[in-house]
C-alpha cells in the first residue's frame, strides 16, 4: 500500500503530519487527541501550545480591534478640528462685521 504522507512515529503508532491546510489551532487539538493517551509529556506541550495559540488568536483580535478604534479616533479628531476652524473663520467674520458696522 503506497502512503502519501509518511507518519512520525509515536510509540508503535504512526501518527500523520499537521495538515497545513488547517489554522494552527486545529492542527494542535488534532495532536493533541491523538497523543492524549499515548504519551503523556507530548499531550502536556502540545495542550500549552493550543492555549498558546488560542491567546495568540485573542491579541490578534483585540490588536485589531485597537487598531480600528485608533483610526476611529484619528477621524474624530479630524472632524473635531476642521469643526473647530470652520467656526473660528465664521466668529472673525461676524467679529469683522461687526466692527465695521459700528464704525
Amino acid at each position: 500500500m503506497h502512503r502519501a504522507h509518511r507518519g512520525r512515529k509515536t510509540g508503535n503508532k504512526d501518527t500523520p503530519p499537521f495538515p497545513s491546510q488547517q489554522p494552527i489551532t486545529a492542527q494542535i487539538a488534532s495532536r493533541r487527541d491523538q497523543l492524549s493517551s499515548t504519551n503523556q509529556p507530548q499531550f502536556f506541550v502540545l495542550a500549552s501550545l493550543l492555549q498558546l495559540a488560542i491567546q495568540i488568536d485573542e491579541i490578534e483580535g483585540l490588536k485589531n480591534a485597537l487598531q480600528e478604534s485608533i483610526r476611529t479616533k484619528e477621524e474624530d479628531f479630524q472632524v473635531y478640528q476642521d469643526t473647530v476652524g470652520q467656526v473660528k473663520e465664521i466668529f472673525l467674520h461676524a467679529l469683522k462685521q461687526h466692527t465695521q458696522e459700528k464704525n
